[in-house]
């Protein structure tokens, strides 16, 4: 499985990577030089209101930083993570954008307790709201302290095309109490491990 951050000079589109950033303003010689050669794009003297950062050479599109964010989180289709240790016991969550479900589960003294809800359409949106702020996708691939026992924790970020997956042990990323919240809120059930 590749880990991925996101890639704001991807087209959104047709996801290509012939890209070239959009100069906006009078151009210099040299950027001039470099319009011609295909290395950049001229925007206009000035700036439109929408100003795109990035213009894809393979299919004509344009997009700003924004909607390169918006358009990588669209492509969630679903959230598998899961926390905790030996002596704790885990939590385990998985949310379906497509199905619109989530499962929760603990496991904790050799006992299991399961739950399942649907949700409706408009929380998926609001759930994926809610991981932008989180940074989800730009978290590193592991976070690892070398220490024997405590809280290891997984997410698998289900997507359309590659999936993502970010894990640690008792290093956990700066976001992490906020994206414990966000599962307790979809869920409803308890989901979270220390990060002191």
């Amino acid at each position: 499985m590749i880990i991925i951050a996101i890639n704001v000079r991807q087209c959104p589109s047709c996801e290509a990577k012939t890209t070239i950033p959009i100069l906006y303003g009078d151009l210099t010689p040299s950027a001039f030089q470099r319009v011609k050669e295909g290395l950049i794009k001229h925007g206009g003297s000035t700036a439109p209101q929408t100003a795109y950062h990035f213009y894809c050479k393979s299919c004509g599109h344009e997009w700003t930083k924004e909607q390169a964010i918006d358009s990588a989180y669209e492509k969630i289709r679903g959230i598998k993570t899961s926390v905790g240790g030996f002596r704790q016991g885990f939590y385990n969550i998985e949310i379906c954008f497509d199905t619109n479900k989530v499962t929760w589960s603990s496991t904790a003294c050799g006992e299991v307790e399961e739950f399942e809800k649907t949700f409706r359409e408009t929380d998926s949106r609001k759930v994926l709201e809610m991981l932008k702020p989180i940074n989800l996708l730009n978290w590193r691939a592991k976070y690892n302290m070398d220490v024997l026992d405590g809280t290891s924790w997984f997410v698998e970020v289900v997507r359309t095309g590659r999936n993502i997956t970010k894990s640690g042990h008792n290093l956990f990323p700066a976001e992490w109490e906020e994206f414990c919240e966000a599962m307790r809120k979809v869920s409803g059930k308890e989901f979270g491990g220390a990060a002191d």
